[in-house]
């Protein structure tokens, strides 16, 4: 690419590739991210606004969906088999590597281990933004980049991803800082979801990034293609018009 669309594309400069990192649940996925925008010609202005994308077609729920997938791996009660949130729940915040991770009482995360590493979320619309959110915020320690590979749903790209941030994590890959700023629901089902979550990266810059989660194994855990990326690219966006503000930071 020539190097006047280079220093013209976000994608390319060192602050956006750093903050993207930690975007991304492990390193080397943002990093994979980056670079596909860069090296597609044909992708649309990263400066305007992330197009509107269709819900998931997903197979209806059982007769007991709360028991399609298990139920919740730590005990957590609430279950919704549909729905979505329009308002941001009563949060608390707490700073997690670089970031700071979202908790709601009886929602999640239910389980937080002494190194930081944080799972289980109820099977809601808030148990899904919750582990959206944490997924992203404790890749921005390095220590839990790697650990975190447990909170993808089980397959061929679990197994990519895994090796991936080994690698990422062995050449000394970091991220920079990068926060939670909104979020907007693109579809719930109960075994299901997809979260738009927004992001203000440290050079003020904000990032669009769809998580597709399913409810597998009692936990909300995110769905990865075979190659080990998120199956949802990531974004520039100008504002944060249409998205619901949710920050702790």
């Amino acid at each position: 690419m020539a190097s006047d669309d280079s220093e013209q594309n976000p994608y390319t400069r060192p602050g956006f590739v750093a903050a993207a990192i930690v975007v991304a649940l492990v390193v080397i996925l943002a990093a994979v991210l980056g670079y596909k925008a860069v090296a597609e010609p044909d992708d649309p202005d990263p400066t305007t606004a992330p197009t509107s994308f269709a819900p998931t077609a997903t197979a209806a729920p059982t007769d007991s969906p709360s028991v399609q997938g298990g139920e919740s791996v730590c005990g957590l009660e609430p279950v919704e088999l549909d729905g979505t949130l329009n308002a941001a729940p009563d949060t608390e915040w707490e700073l997690v590597g670089t970031s700071a991770a979202p908790s709601v009482e009886n929602h999640g995360p239910g389980e937080v281990e002494e190194d930081g590493f944080r799972y289980c979320y109820s099977q809601t619309p808030t148990g899904a933004l919750l582990a959206a959110a944490n997924t992203a915020t404790i890749g921005s320690d390095p220590e839990l980049a790697v650990k975190s590979v447990q909170l993808l749903a089980d397959g061929a790209g679990k197994e990519v991803a895994a090796e991936q941030a080994e690698a990422a994590l062995a050449g000394g890959s970091t991220g920079g800082t990068v926060q939670v700023a909104g979020f907007r629901f693109l579809n719930y089902t109960g075994t299901s979801a997809k979260v738009d979550l927004a992001f203000r990266l440290s050079t003020g810059e904000l990032v669009s990034q769809p998580f597709d989660l399913v409810w597998e194994a009692g936990d909300w855990k995110l769905r990865t293609a075979d190659d080990g990326q998120l199956l949802s690219g990531i974004s520039q966006i100008p504002d944060l018009t249409g998205y619901v503000l949710w920050a702790g930071a």
